[in-house]
């Protein structure tokens, strides 16, 4: 059964009793939630994350119930992007993932549920589980049966989307989990975070299939490459740190950014990354070479999220200023500014038809933008134009 089975589930309600693990009895203060910025260190929430113990329970309940939400629509014309805004969430919005046929988006959130959206109905399909905290990473297995999410309490887990029920833990992170991904041929799990160790989980057995310890701050993020061979991670030491798959061995560093990267994307066939950070700045590298190819300045606040589009030709950058920027990827020039959440975009992906943008905001919402019209406006593209190019909005 694929990501829409739910919509034809009757409702349910489901109780795991999960006992003797490192996040029993535990919550997070909500307040120790923060991103890099907000703390004097720039570390973030590591520094100042320390669970506590409840004396009313020794178990951590999941419960999974199917939920009636309304979405709201607000359709704006703005840049030539139209927008979908999903409510639900009762807190900060910080992962979004799409599924494989784009026909759905999954969402973490701080309010501790990981929430699916039917992007072609604009209808909520439900609360695919509750955690015992935030949910702070969510990735989609090319399958469409299963979804990876990364949570506060030190958990990587993957979840059946047919039913939300967990199928695999993998454990061994000492610190909250702030980013998962998955290989498209669902050989490997990464995930990274606060402990500032990369590891790489085999997806099929259940365990640990290699780590990397190169970092000397948190973790923020972490992806593969399209083809799997890479992985990449960046975080709070201010570089991007490249890693070979096949025999674990250090490939590069990408360094120039001056404050720490909140997040890495590469393009669809490998040859350049996208980084975005606390220095305000998105900067576009060769894999190849390790060499800075533009410089795009114009967000006034942390880059929180950046992808490339499907087809290379776009980058999307979201920010604690509340817009996201499309740039054109072989020029570095802005291309549009949509103005999408209040209080910030936390995360943001391309449908893999790349006519949509769907948004993660602090203000709770999801918002889905329409993209066509702005690739069909672009200018030809010259793929053969390399440099450093640092473009300004």
């Amino acid at each position: 059964m694929q990501f829409g089975s739910l919509l034809n589930s009757a409702p349910y309600t489901i109780s795991l009793m999960v006992t003797n693990t490192i996040s029993s009895n535990t919550h997070v203060k909500r307040n120790c939630l923060e991103t890099p910025e907000q703390s004097s260190s720039g570390l973030g929430l590591c520094h100042k994350y320390r669970p506590e113990r409840s004396p009313h329970m020794n178990t951590s309940i999941f419960r999974l119930a199917a939920v009636t939400l309304i979405a709201t629509f607000a359709i704006t014309a703005q840049s030539f992007a139209q927008n979908v805004t999903f409510t639900g969430h009762s807190d900060v919005v910080k992962s979004v993932t799409i599924s494989a046929d784009g026909k759905f988006a999954v969402t973490g959130s701080f309010d501790k549920t990981a929430r699916m959206w039917n992007l072609e109905s604009g209808m909520p399909v439900g609360v695919i589980s509750e955690y015992p905290e935030a949910v702070l990473s969510v990735a989609a297995a090319s399958n469409g049966h299963h979804l990876i999410t990364g949570t506060a309490d030190n958990r990587v887990m993957v979840c059946r989307c047919t039913d939300g029920l967990p199928v695999k833990n993998f454990r061994g992170h000492t610190g909250p989990v702030y980013s998962v991904d998955i290989t498209t041929d669902m050989r490997y799990v990464a995930s990274t975070g606060i402990d500032r160790s990369v590891r790489v989980w085999n997806f099929a057995g259940d365990s640990l299939a290699m780590a990397f310890n190169a970092h000397r701050a948190p973790v923020w993020t972490v992806k593969f490459s399209p083809d799997g061979s890479l992985l990449a991670s960046a975080g709070s030491d201010r570089i991007v740190q490249l890693w070979s798959v096949s025999d674990t061995t250090h490939v590069r560093s990408f360094e120039g950014h001056t404050a720490p990267i909140w997040d890495v994307a590469f393009s669809a066939d490998g040859s350049k990354l996208v980084t975005g950070s606390v220095d305000k700045t998105v900067r576009i590298w060769d894999v190849a070479t390790g060499n800075l190819v533009a410089t795009m300045e114009g967000h006034t606040g942390s880059v929180y999220a950046v992808a490339f589009s499907p087809d290379s030709r776009l980058v999307a950058s979201g920010s604690s200023d509340g817009t996201i920027r499309l740039w054109n990827s072989s020029t570095g020039a802005l291309v549009t500014t949509m103005n999408a959440h209040q209080a910030g975009v936390m995360d943001l992906a391309f449908t893999p038809d790349g006519e949509r943008i769907v948004s993660a905001g602090k203000d709770n919402t999801v918002r889905a933008w329409q993209t066509h019209r702005i690739d069909a406006a672009m200018p030809s593209l010259n793929p053969e134009q390399t440099g450093d190019v640092r473009a300004k909005s």
